[in-house]
């Protein structure tokens, strides 16, 4: 079955009746190029990005967590250049036990539980970090001034008024 020409001839007049300000023509009705309207336009836009975002962060929880755990892991490397079992025992002994944790739970993929511990962690390391520095600084110090030298005989003083002699 055919169209009638007039019919046609009255649908492109009707959709090309304006003009946009380069001269080139603007559709009149609400149909882009007959196949969808704006609406359905918007719908699929819409459900593009919902898409879009589903794919993008479905694998976010292992991804951060890796990302969370090897910046832990390299805090930790810090604090071992710094010698930090030795000063600041307390401090790094925590960051690796919460990294182990951390790796524990990612590897039975409870990851946001795993990103907690990696952020401990990190924060620990920190404190080692701050902790060594001062202890490196201050073993530098002793080293460069030396000790304090101890008098080995007895005080010149004494309560007890002896003159300590």
């Amino acid at each position: 079955m055919r169209a009638h020409p007039q019919h046609l001839q009255h649908r492109t007049v009707d959709r090309w009746s304006r003009t946009l300000p380069d001269g080139s023509p603007q559709p009149r009705n609400s149909r882009v190029s007959g196949l969808l309207s704006w609406s359905d336009l918007k719908r699929m836009l819409a459900l593009s990005v919902a898409l879009g975002c589903l794919f993008a962060f479905s694998g976010c929880g292992p991804v951060t967590t890796a990302s969370v755990i090897s910046d832990a892991e390299h805090d930790i490397s810090e604090v071992r250049s710094l010698d930090g079992e030795k000063n600041a025992p307390y401090e790094y002994t925590k960051a690796a036990s919460y990294l182990h944790k951390a790796k524990e739970l990612q590897g039975h993929g409870l990851y946001e539980q795993a990103s907690t511990y990696a952020r401990r962690s990190r924060l620990m390391s920190e404190k080692a970090v701050e902790v060594a520095r001062l202890a490196q600084e201050r073993n530098q110090r002793k080293a460069k001034f030396g000790g304090k030298k101890k008098k080995k005989g007895p005080p010149s003083f004494t309560p007890s008024g002896g003159g300590g002699r």
